[in-house]
């Protein structure tokens, strides 16, 4: 029991922190689909329009929503490049990885309505070094906030935190739920 303390202690990040942490990741990533619920709730009940008693569901068309869309914005793919100093493989980062609107004429083609955006694979986080891991991570969640400014019914992001250092990981999460 206490070796499982032991990766925490140069942060000062207790299991218990890190906990609270996971909880609130998956808090920040609620926080789009609530605001929806809240606004849906406030429109007046399809019954009292003359509609369905069964209420402003009974009119909405199914919804599809894909809760692990994998994407690799810009600049977040430029810092990684210049991280690996010219290697990897940048022929793996596809339009629809990257390009927005690609990625809407794709969830049109497959009538999805909404992405939660996570990072696009690679998982970079074990092998930079966690000031780097703090930037990779700050470049996809100001993109991610930026598509969900630019296209708030499509977007959503699934923030990311710097997974190796429990300290800048708490130090994200506060930064993100502003």
């Amino acid at each position: 029991m206490r070796d499982s303390h032991a990766a925490f202690g140069k942060s000062g990040v207790g299991r218990r922190d890190l906990v609270k942490l996971g909880a609130t990741a998956g808090a920040i990533t609620m926080l789009g689909a609530c605001a929806r619920e809240e606004k849906a709730a406030a429109s007046p009940p399809a019954a009292a329009e003359g509609g369905s008693a069964a209420g402003p569901q009974a009119k909405r068309p199914n919804i599809s929503i894909d809760v692990h869309a994998h994407w690799s914005p810009e600049p977040y793919t430029k810092a990684l490049r210049q991280i690996r100093r010219g290697g990897g493989n940048d022929d793996a980062v596809k339009p629809l990885m990257a390009d927005l609107e690609t990625k809407i004429k794709m969830m049109d083609e497959k009538s999805v309505q909404t992405l939660i955006l996570t990072q696009g694979g690679g998982m970079p986080w074990s092998w930079v070094s966690p000031e780097e891991s703090a930037h990779l991570v700050t470049l996809l969640n100001d993109a991610g906030l930026e598509a969900h400014k630019a296209f708030p019914d499509r977007f959503v992001l699934g923030a990311e935190i710097p997974a190796m250092d429990p300290g800048l990981a708490l130090k994200e999460v506060d930064r993100m739920a502003g």
